[in-house]
């Protein structure tokens, strides 16, 4: 009974981790950014900027696309289940789970 629970709890602390690790090695680079004009006009740092930008607009939309979908099919005027609730959640975040997870990934190695 509990366990479509346990596991979106740990589907959240797994994209919470790895928000983390995307955001403590971009916000040094964009603070970098903003304050040195030299790494301002860096194409380097700008590619990561814009890959940053479009990679969470294609996430974020699947994810929206998806929710519409699967919204659309819920039968009318009936309370869906539990289950069916979890199913779509997790159906919804696996774009942002996916694309977060490779960040979480690729900054990892950058790292090392």
């Amino acid at each position: 009974m509990f366990k479509p629970f346990v596991d979106a709890y740990f589907q959240y602390c797994k994209m919470a981790m790895d928000t983390a690790a995307v955001l403590n090695y971009r916000l040094p680079m964009l603070h970098s950014m903003a304050s040195d004009p030299a790494i301002l006009w860096s194409p380097v740092q700008w590619y990561e900027v814009n890959t940053m930008i479009s990679e969470k607009l294609l996430s974020f939309g699947q994810a929206y696309m998806l929710l519409a979908m699967n919204l659309v099919q819920l039968p009318y005027g009936k309370l869906p289940s539990v289950e069916k609730v979890m199913q779509i959640q997790r159906k919804t975040l696996q774009p942002v789970k996916t694309a977060l997870s490779a960040n979480a990934r690729r900054f990892e190695k950058k790292k090392n």
